[in-house]
This record gives structure tokens, sequence and C-alpha cells, in this order.
């Protein structure tokens, strides 16, 4: 097989899995598949929180209402901390190989891409639907554009991040993580504590560690989800919540942002080893891993579904129906559920209705990119005055980095660089 004909079947490939869900595999770290599916669906019950639940604050049932809040506090500690140091497990050993493996580039587009096709998606729905100034900002023109290089309102900062993120430590990848993990710790640290305000592309920077940690601490992880002893997770669940705790406290901005920096470190070891002792429990680890294989589809479409709910019932109608007690604890939950479900049964409809593009990239660009590429290589390589032809890729390329859905846990923590 030629050079060209073995890269082009090897990207070919690659992107069609990037849709995929891996076959399970005996692997011990098969939990990482539940871990990545829990998170996925606290980042559903947060949104829902935020759109549909928490504009009613002073109509619920009090107790409910701040067991909601006390708990979604708690939740926020550890479910961006956990799923970035889950995607950084899975990314590890494709960073390590580097710029040089076929399809590295391709990988890296990717995730853009589908920022972009869903950053396009949304702002149509948000401008077809109406309703806040949030929507309305990201249906203009402008602000389109400016969201496009930095996300500053959007709620796919997540899809950026991971993009950005596989760039810089793919580029960065011979840098120990000794270095890098301490600067990427202070630096989200400074910079939350000095923030402009709300903008996404802050958290795009403050979490940057949590990935960092899990490409060059990946093989801690997993043995971390190997102990589950209660002793463990109780001592984690303390630190994590004394941490929380001290930041309740008044204390100066930049001590309070340490605080917050640090317990993520303690809700991504909690996290690890409470997945993985109720991932010993086959109903829930097949659920949960059914999710985890499957978080691109639930992330991108479960917000303008939840908007789409929201504005068919009427800020009035929703009053009327959280003022009970029932429904003021049962609402969240009983959202996020059918949420998750519909955004799982709905990539198959749009699939089926010829809208794969929507959540993977089309393999021509994806070959194109890769020639691009390679031609680079082949003429660094070959210096000012030789021609040399491109060496055959060898072969398969992987899956590319999209939403960390779309990787087998089979190889997960045995690759990656040392910290």
């Amino acid at each position: 097989m030629s050079s060209f004909a073995a890269r082009r079947s090897a990207l070919s490939a690659a992107v069609t899995r990037v849709g995929s869900a891996p076959a399970p595999t005996g692997s011990r770290l098969q939990w990482v598949d539940a871990a990545r599916g829990v998170c996925v669906v606290l980042v559903v019950l947060y949104h829902v929180g935020l759109l549909t639940y928490e504009p009613f604050r002073g109509v619920m049932w009090a107790p409910a209402e701040r067991g909601w809040f006390a708990v979604n506090a708690l939740l926020a500690a550890m479910r961006m901390p956990l799923l970035l140091a889950i995607s950084g497990m899975l990314a590890a050993r494709r960073i390590r190989e580097g710029w040089g493996r076929p399809g590295a580039a391709v990988r890296a587009a990717s995730t853009y891409y589908l920022y972009v096709v869903w950053l396009a998606v949304h702002s149509v729905v948000f401008v077809l639907i109406g309703g806040s100034s949030l929507q309305q900002r990201l249906g203009i023109a402008p602000a389109f554009l400016i969201e496009l290089a930095v996300p500053v309102r959007t709620f796919l900062w997540y899809i950026f991040a991971l993009s950005l993120y596989v760039v810089l430590f793919t580029t960065i990848r011979r840098l120990p993580g000794r270095v890098v993990l301490p600067v990427l710790f202070v630096g989200g640290v400074v910079l939350a504590a000095f923030e402009p305000g709300d903008a996404q592309f802050v958290k795009v920077v403050v979490n940057s560690v949590w990935f960092g940690i899990g490409v060059y601490a990946g093989p801690l992880l997993g043995r971390l989800g190997d102990r589950r002893r209660v002793r463990d997770i109780a001592v984690a669940a303390v630190v994590g919540a004394a941490l929380i705790g001290l930041g309740k406290l008044g204390l100066p901005q930049p001590l309070d942002a340490f605080l917050a920096q640090a317990s993520g470190v303690a809700f991504i070891v909690l996290g690890c080893l409470t997945v993985a002792t109720f991932a010993r429990w086959a109903p829930f680890a097949r659920t949960a891993e059914y999710v985890g294989r499957r978080t691109l589809q639930v992330y991108v479409l479960h917000i303008p579904l939840c908007y789409l709910i929201a504005r068919s019932l009427g800020a009035d109608r929703l009053r009327t129906v959280l003022a009970t007690p029932v429904a003021t604890v049962l609402w969240p939950l009983l959202v996020t559920a059918a949420l998750t479900v519909l955004s799982l049964w709905l990539r198959t409809v749009l699939e089926k209705a010829g809208l794969g593009v929507l959540f993977a990239m089309p393999a021509g660009w994806a070959r194109r990119i890769d020639a691009g590429y390679a031609r680079r290589d082949a003429h660094a390589a070959a210096g000012p005055t030789a021609s040399v032809a491109p060496a055959a890729a060898p072969g398969g390329s992987g899956a590319p980095l999209v939403i960390p859905a779309q990787r087998s846990t089979a190889d997960v923590g045995r690759t990656a660089p040392r910290p």
C-alpha cells in the first residue's frame, strides 16, 4: 500500500470512530468510562439548576432549595476537575506521541471543528427560541465571532478547552510534570483571584491544571481506583469538605482561590475512589459506562433541550410547579434524567437524518489537513535542496480527541509522561 493510501486509510478510520462507542474491555481501569458518565450527568444537573431552578429562588420549598444549593456547591468542586482529569488520562498516550504521529493535527482540529459547529447550532437555537440577553448576544454576529476565538459566554467552553489543551500539552510534552503542574496550579490561583468578571475563558485557564494532572499523573489516578477503601474515601471527603469550608470564612481572595484549587485536587481523588467503588455494582457500572462512552452528544445537546423545556413550560407554569415541595425536591433529578436520555436518543435520530457532520469532522477535511501537515514535515526533513517522499504512515492513528467519550480505556494509565 502506498504511503498516501496508508495515511488515508488510517485517517478515515480515525474520523469514523469519533462518534462510535468502543467495546467494553476487561481493563482494570474500566471504571474510567463510568467516571466520565457520572461527570457529564453532574454537568447536566448543574445546568438544569442554573437555567430552570435558580431563577425561582424564594418561590421554592425552603429546605429543598437550601439543600440543592449546598449539594451543588460540593458537586462544583468535583465535576469539572474530575472530568478534565479523566480527559487528560485518555489523551496522555496520544499527547506523548507528539506531532509526528499521523493524524495528530487532525485530532487537534477535530475538537475545534466540533466547537465551531455546536457554537453555531446553539446560536441558531437561541435566536429561534428567544429569551435571555445571553441567548440574544450569542445570536449576534460580532459576539459569535468573538466566541469563535475566545469563549466568553458560551456553555461550550469545555470543548474549546479540550482543543486548546491537546495542542498545548502536545507541544510541551517534553517538559516534566513537576514543572508544568505547579506553573498551571499557581497560574490558575492568580487568575481566579483577580479574574476579570465571569468570562468563560477564565475557566479554560484555571481548569488547565486538572487536564494536566490527568496527562502527567494518569497512572497514579488509575492506582487510586484500585484501592476502593471506605477509609480512603472518607479521608478524601473530609479533606475536600474542610477546604471548601475554609473558603467560606471570608478569607482574602488569593487565599480563597488557593483553597478552591486545592479542593479540586482532593475531589479528583474522592471522585476516582468513589466511582471505582460504585462501579463494582453491575447495574451502576453498565449505566454509567454507557453514558460515559457517549458524553459528546449529552454535553452538546442538553443545553438547547433544557432551554426548549423551560421556554415551552413558561416562567409562570414553572413557578407554580416549583412552589410545591415534591416538585422542588424532584425537579432537578427528573429533568436531568430526561435530558440525558433525550440527548442520547437525538444523536441517533440526527445521524439517521444524514447529519453525522454535527458529531465528526468530514473525512475529506481530515485527509486534506493531514496531507498538508505531511507535506510540511517532508519539506522540513528534506532541507532546502533535497526532495524526499513522505514515509509510510504506521497502521492506525487512533480516534481523534474530541470528548472523553471516544477512547477505550484498555491502555489508560500506562503511557503517560512521568511527572
